[in-house]
């Protein structure tokens, strides 16, 4: 999975937004929560982690 796609920000209400591509996300299992963390470096972007059920 190397594919560079350069992004532009989208206004998005008060906000700012990226749009990622659709295939990456089903590649990836996001489903309509996300986790993100800043590094020094860079935004890291995962699936939301859910809770065990059962």
């Amino acid at each position: 999975m190397s594919d560079v796609v350069i992004a532009r920000t989208v206004q998005i209400g008060p906000s700012q937004g990226i749009h990622l591509p659709k295939v990456w996300l089903d590649q990836l299992h996001f489903g309509p929560e996300m986790e993100m963390t800043v590094q020094a470096d860079g935004i890291i972007i995962q699936p939301a982690a859910r809770a065990r059920q059962g």
